[in-house]
């Protein structure tokens, strides 16, 4: 059972996962791909805080641009198990019932 608590990398959890080895070990450490791989709580938690510091470096960077060069929004970290959320755009129609009024022209023709 307390195994089951160590991280996925430490050395009693490794050959518990792996158990044909040392040889096996090294051979299945060469051939996976560690973004295919469980990650621990402090890699999704790193994973997480690079997140927040790119998107703040992109909005420092979007204030700062001159208009009609704003900078594209960085994409998220990959990872394992976490699909990546795409946000959909609001219709005008979504934009009315929301606020009351007819959306600005220059949302409808993609600005802003």
């Amino acid at each position: 059972m307390l195994v089951r608590q160590l991280p996925p990398e430490s050395a009693t959890a490794t050959p518990v996962r792996v158990p044909a080895g040392p040889e096996a070990t090294v051979a299945a450490a060469e051939a996976g791909d560690p973004a295919e791989g469980r990650w621990s709580h402090a890699e999704m938690l790193l994973a997480a805080a690079v997140d927040e510091l790119r998107r703040l470096q992109w909005l420092t960077a979007a204030v700062n641009a001159e208009k009609g060069k704003t900078p594209k929004q960085p994409e998220p970290i990959p990872r394992p198990g976490v699909g990546v959320k795409r946000r959909r755009r609001m219709t005008a129609a979504e934009y009315t019932r929301l606020t009351g009024e007819a959306p600005p022209l220059e949302l409808l023709q993609g600005g802003a």
